[in-house]
């Protein structure tokens, strides 16, 4: 477990609202959801091409093990920096720009520590 939250730049996979999952079984499969970049990533002239692959590939894995069938994806949002974003498709296909944050899926245990998840996929 990471005491830290996400932080951008990050490619979250958000999960179709019909998602009827408790929030704590959200939160704990949370990290499989959210590929962590490097910090000069967005400022890569490639960025937008690698992001669509990391996409395309994050969902062949995920569909693959399964997941898609209780936490299915709506679509990702690639975060270069707070407060931006822009959506794609599973298959990597842009949506377009949009005013988006990091979800900070976590627990606050009864001591007020605050807990977030491994994150699966890096890129580095």
């Amino acid at each position: 477990m990471n005491e830290s939250i996400f932080q951008t730049p990050l490619i979250e996979a958000v999960l179709d609202p019909e998602c009827r999952m408790p929030i704590f079984i959200k939160a704990l499969t949370h990290g499989t959801r959210v590929i962590k970049l490097p910090q000069g990533f967005p400022d890569r002239p490639d960025a937008l091409d690698e992001v669509r692959r990391l996409v395309r590939d994050h969902w062949a894995r995920y569909r693959e093990r399964g997941l898609d069938r209780n936490f299915p994806i709506l679509h990702y949002a690639y975060m270069p920096r707070p407060g931006r974003s822009v959506r794609l498709t599973p298959e990597g296909e842009l949506i377009g720009a949009f005013s988006d944050r990091p979800t900070q899926a976590g627990l606050r245990l009864a001591s007020g520590r605050w807990i977030t998840f491994t994150l699966d996929d890096q890129v580095g």
